[in-house]
């Protein structure tokens, strides 16, 4: 099995910019104010016939124009383009489609459109991901998490957002597999607290608060975190950061990275 890789602290993984092959409309669905909070993996549904690296973008240029059909997408005039930020091919190379900014209408959610960057492999039916193109794309997931502070569960496939097979009976395995292998999104921030707020054993105010509840962190108090994770909703977001010096965890409404 391939080792699921978050942390990328060797920097970001070679990606091929191919935005300017694909073919666009002369107008925007819009974009995203803020850092994406999402990544979602998307398949091609039927089946790829030509699996080399010039078939499969001659997929993905057949996909744009397929998405900007009259009525594609359940829009009158379709879609802006093809919908999805990035794609991994069977060579294992990594392709930038879209800004990361557009919001795309790739998951039929109105929250994952706006807040989910999708990722996309060329493959469809009973076709598995090579290992080259599935190592790839776990790559690409780790930067994508360290860099945007995405909790690893967090990494959805489509199918989580509404009724779908995608990303297919092969990949949905796959993905939860890793992501049941990935408790927490390694990073490495300096945080200050916005407010005074208690330092929690665990990622949810139902845990105790450390050091024999006397850990607290002042407003302005500022503090190195090394992973964020999903835990228990606090003023309406569930992401916690946890310290660095391990003494526990702190919600992410609470603080702001520096």
């Amino acid at each position: 099995m391939t080792t699921p890789i978050f942390n990328e602290r060797l920097g970001p993984p070679e990606i091929r910019d191919i935005r300017e092959l694909l073919p666009r409309a002369n107008w925007s669905i819009g974009h995203r104010e803020g850092a994406p909070r999402y990544v979602t993996l998307h398949y091609n549904g039927p089946t790829v016939m030509n699996r080399t690296p010039k078939g499969e973008i001659n997929q993905l240029i057949g996909d744009a124009r397929w998405h900007m059909r009259p009525g594609a997408l359940g829009a009158k005039n379709g879609g802006d383009g093809l919908q999805y930020h990035y794609a991994v091919l069977s060579d294992g190379t990594i392709h930038q489609l879209r800004d990361e900014a557009d919001v795309l209408w790739h998951c039929g959610n109105s929250v994952g459109n706006q807040w989910s960057l999708s990722v996309h492999l060329p493959l469809g039916g009973q076709q598995d991901a090579t290992e080259p193109q599935w190592a790839s794309t776990l790559r690409l997931f780790g930067w994508l998490t360290t860099r945007h502070l995405i909790p690893v569960q967090r990494v959805l496939g489509h199918k989580e957002w509404k009724a779908t097979d995608c990303p297919g009976p092969l990949i949905t395995p796959r993905l939860l597999r890793w992501r049941d292998a990935a408790p927490a999104t390694q990073i490495a921030a300096l945080l200050e607290a916005t407010v005074d707020v208690g330092v929690y054993e665990g990622p949810g105010t139902t845990f105790p608060i450390a050091a024999a509840s006397t850990a607290v962190m002042k407003k302005g108090d500022r503090v190195q975190v090394d992973a964020v994770l999903v835990g228990q909703r606090y003023n309406g977001d569930v992401r916690w950061f946890h310290r660095a010096d391990g003494l526990g965890f702190v919600p992410w409404p609470t603080v702001r990275q520096v």
